[in-house]
């Protein structure tokens, strides 16, 4: 009576043990989402509940909840990256990760899509850099077109009078989309002549499969004019002005990144050639928004269904041949940062709120005060991501020796069966033979001796 009393009681405490482990999923949620990144990122290993939906609502809710914005310094030399939350009143800001220091350096960006930023290494070598896992990749090299050498890394053109082809320099622009469907991210690169209408396209998949690990060349329409500033992708769509320099006009051109297809629209406002540099494209709250800064006024049109609507900046705003508008918060602030960091003062941005027409001014904490000539990329709607890329599909693998497995035999006795190599095989039998002659000539060398 006793025992089965006991074992009752085990079934009951296991009861009551699991109840109270037990947690609800959204509690969960809420708790996970309270961690440091890299904490979540070794959670992946627990289940693959955790990896796929926990660890996903997790990384959403702390971006909306605690919003981050991503500083990245860049020269010739290195790139250092800090992030700093952004759901503080303060003037000053702590950075809550340290610097990272790449060893491919960056010469130009291309994009910025969920937490990974993709640009031009010194190697002539698109990149991808996740800030939040400090991982780094280099994407394949990119190879021309040419008629008599097909792996040719440039661009050329026929010249008839002097009958041979001459090489011209190129030109380098790329960007960086995401699929939200597929769930694929493609670098999209135009390579230009010295001569504007000749240029063509390439496309690469960053995370796709077997058959999508190559850049493919795809078909540009006529009317499509190659770009000329920075790119934004949003839904599924890049966006990036283009223009001729013959015509000076400019229009947005959007290039669909699960299609691969482009089209261009019209620009909210008639701008020439020469105000390129005044221009810039952002994400505002989910919508495109393209800016102009200038001496005279910095205003923000904003897209809705195909329809411009316009923001203006009602600040005093600083100097404007140091500072630009670096993009937009969750909140809907628009946010301003100087282009370069002067060692003379810290680094600082201001936060203009359009609807409440108030501005504040915030500092960031660095460790770079010394550092000069080192240029400024800022993304306010940061979203840290913990996808790696170490393996990734363009790393550079080894190739492993294929050990070529030898063709065996298998070899019968009365209890077991026995699978021998045929080189064995073939080297008993040989001993086997070299024994049976050396007996065949024992035997021969007596049978002539009794003989004689």
């Amino acid at each position: 009576m006793p025992r089965k009393r006991s074992s009752k009681k085990r079934k009951t405490n296991k009861k009551s043990l699991r109840q109270a482990i037990h947690v609800p999923f959204d509690l969960t949620v809420e708790i996970l989402s309270r961690l440091p990144v890299k904490t979540l990122a070794r959670f992946r290993c627990v289940s693959k509940l955790w990896s796929s939906s926990i660890i996903t609502e997790s990384i959403k809710t702390r971006y909306l909840t605690q919003p981050r914005q991503l500083v990245i310094f860049y020269n010739s030399s290195y790139m250092s990256s800090y992030t700093y939350p952004l759901n503080t009143n303060t003037r000053f800001v702590a950075a809550d990760r340290g610097s990272c220091t790449l060893l491919q350096f960056c010469n130009y960006f291309n994009g910025y899509v969920r937490g990974l930023i993709c640009y031009n290494s010194n190697s002539k070598q698109f990149a991808i850099y996740n800030p939040t896992t400090r991982q780094n990749v280099l994407l394949p090299p990119i190879f021309g077109y040419h008629k008599e050498n097909k792996d040719f890394d440039g661009f050329s053109w026929y010249d008839s009078v002097k009958n041979e082809y001459v090489v011209e320099s190129k030109y380098l622009h790329g960007f960086f989309g995401y699929d939200p469907v597929k769930n694929q991210y493609k670098v999209l690169q135009f390579v230009e002549g010295a001569r504007i209408c000749d240029y063509f396209c390439k496309v690469i998949t960053f995370q796709g499969g077997p058959n999508k690990q190559e850049w493919r060349k795809i078909e540009i329409q006529e009317d499509i004019s190659p770009p000329r500033s920075n790119g934004v992708c949003i839904d599924g769509i890049i966006y990036y002005i283009g223009g001729n320099l013959p015509t000076s006009g400019l229009v947005l051109g959007r290039f669909d990144v699960r299609f691969e297809r482009f089209d261009h629209i019209q620009m909210p406002i008639n701008v020439d050639m020469n105000q390129l540099e005044k221009l810039s494209l952002v994400n505002y709250q989910g919508k495109l928004g393209c800016t102009f800064y200038s001496k005279d006024r910095a205003e923000v049109w904003i897209m809705k269904e195909h329809e411009w609507s316009k923001v203006t900046i009602a600040m005093s705003l600083p100097d404007m041949s140091k500072t630009r508008i670096a993009g937009v918060t969750l909140k809907g602030e628009i946010v301003i940062m100087p282009k370069t960091l002067d060692s003379a003062q810290m680094l600082y941005a201001y936060f203009y709120d359009p609807k409440e027409n108030k501005t504040r001014r915030v500092e960031f904490e660095t460790n770079l005060k010394g550092e000069l000539g080192l240029c400024i990329l800022s993304e306010p709607d940061h979203m840290e991501n913990t996808m790696s890329l170490c393996g990734s599909q363009f790393n550079k693998k080894r190739k492993k020796k294929k050990k070529k497995k030898s063709a065996t035999t298998t070899v019968f006795s009365s209890n077991k069966i026995f699978v021998w190599p045929k080189k064995l095989l073939v080297i008993g039998f040989l001993c086997a033979a070299l024994v049976l002659a050396t007996i065949f000539r024992t035997w021969v060398k007596s049978l002539l001796d009794s003989f004689h």
